[in-house]
């Protein structure tokens, strides 16, 4: 295959009015162990500083157009072996793509995503996570699919398949993967892992975009895939937040109950935490009266209902 392809991984991210998060991405790339690989910016017409930002880092920028648009684009001049498909909001640690590439080769895998970990200290956030890890796994052999921010394949596999179906609106990411899986084997890597923005999820409401995805999700099994703009509202590169009706401020008001109780929990444990580590040396001088008056409680106890040798 390599007599194909040039080089080993092409990353491919297709990005709109990116330039306060892309920079992170392509820092995090820059820094990769895997260094036989190539970079490009499928940019949708960006009004900010997304190009210059992908182009002053070496990144190849082509014109983009909607995710499933700007990944084709960037898989038609990408010369790696496996394209890799990130979102530009996504952050990977040093080791990922050559580890991901790795268990690729050693587990003969085609089609892979990896573990998702939430930008985010909430435990909602984190919860979240782990079910939509944890589904795509338990499915990875019945129904295949993957996140779009973080799709691995072989480009040769991705040839096959015609690339992302660009008339399907939303859930283009599941169903390319779904049918790639249909040229190659897709597993859930077990080893590297990524982090992504929950931006959506703080535009959208977490209860209420999980409630949209379960609706997707029924939608497609019920009628096939979405091409009308009509049935799901999706906004690329927007993620100002709006409750446009009163289901949504509903949703909104009891999920910002919710994030309160976990912060004021996690502000509790890091009080308790530092009380701790301030009391440790004031607790070591009551060692001795604590010592005393547990041996007299258990004298107490002893005498009271201990065994009488009279």
């Amino acid at each position: 295959m390599r007599t194909l392809w040039t080089m080993r991984v092409s990353v491919i991210i297709p990005a709109y009015n990116e330039e306060s998060v892309l920079p992170l991405l392509l820092s995090d790339l820059a820094k990769q162990s895997e260094r036989d690989l190539e970079v490009i910016v499928a940019d949708a017409g960006s009004s900010d500083r997304t190009r210059e930002v992908a182009a002053e880092t070496g990144a190849v920028v082509v014109d983009g157009g909607l995710p499933g648009v700007g990944r084709n684009r960037g898989a038609a001049i990408a010369r790696g072996e496996t394209l890799v498909f990130l979102d530009s909001d996504v952050r990977i640690p040093s080791d990922f793509l050559r580890a991901a590439l790795d268990e690729m080769d050693r587990r003969r895998v085609d089609v892979a995503t990896a573990e998702a970990r939430p930008l985010s200290d909430l435990a909602l956030d984190r919860l979240i996570h782990r079910m939509a890890n944890l589904f795509i796994r338990l499915n990875q052999e019945i129904e295949p699919h993957a996140p779009g921010y973080c799709i691995l394949v072989r480009n040769e596999v991705f040839r096959k398949t015609g690339g992302f179906n660009e008339d399907v609106l939303v859930a283009e990411d599941h169903d390319f993967v779904s049918r790639a899986a249909d040229h190659g084997t897709f597993r859930m890597l077990l080893d590297p892992w990524f982090q992504v923005s929950v931006r959506r999820y703080e535009k959208e409401g977490r209860i209420a975009y999980s409630l949209k995805a379960a609706r997707i999700t029924l939608y497609r099994l019920l009628n096939g895939e979405i091409t009308d703009p009509e049935i799901v509202e999706y906004e690329f590169g927007d993620f100002t937040a709006e409750d446009k009706n009163t289901a949504q401020k509903v949703l909104r008001k009891i999920e910002s109950g919710i994030i309160d109780v976990d912060r004021n929990i996690q502000e509790m444990e890091r009080n308790l935490e530092d009380a701790i580590a301030r009391g440790t040396r004031k607790l070591e001088g009551f060692q001795e009266p604590l010592d005393w008056a547990r041996k007299a409680l258990k004298d107490v106890g002893d005498a009271l209902f201990g065994d009488d040798d009279d």
